[in-house]
């Protein structure tokens, strides 16, 4: 009687949480930005491609992205690139932000109706540069 209900709440807690491996996050295409001053030009076959982000009821996108530079305390030669990210959705949002067309990238989440800040890197007197982010779902 005890095993049978030992595997009634594993069958249960499987079910709850997806299963043993889960569901694998799927990432939208990247969308592309730059700190002021510089342009990113995509190719227009990228421009068209329908992308797939987190919207809130009115259609308009749930995050909005931000980049800057900032100079570090101890040597203002040396640059922190910082990117700035607001959710306005009551939903938790995971997504990927890396220096454009490379593979340096960091990881962030951000909760419901928040704004969180992140270092992507670190530059000697470069104070301008391109990102792109990718949403998971």
């Amino acid at each position: 009687m005890q095993r049978k209900s030992f595997q009634a709440a594993m069958v249960f807690m499987l079910a709850a949480t997806g299963g043993v491996q889960g569901q694998p996050l799927t990432a939208s295409q990247p969308i592309v930005g730059a700190t002021r001053g510089l342009t990113v030009e995509m190719p227009r076959a990228e421009q068209n491609v329908a992308n797939k982000i987190h919207r809130n009821a009115a259609g308009k996108p749930c995050i909005q992205i931000s980049a800057s530079s900032r100079d570090e305390t101890i040597n203002p030669k040396i640059k922190e690139h910082i990117i700035s990210a607001t959710n306005s959705c009551n939903q938790r949002i995971k997504m990927k932000v890396c220096y454009y067309r490379t593979q340096n990238c960091v990881p962030l989440e951000i909760a419901a109706y928040d704004r969180k800040e992140t270092v992507l890197g670190i530059f000697p007197s470069l104070t301008q540069f391109r990102y792109e982010y990718s949403e998971q779902f």
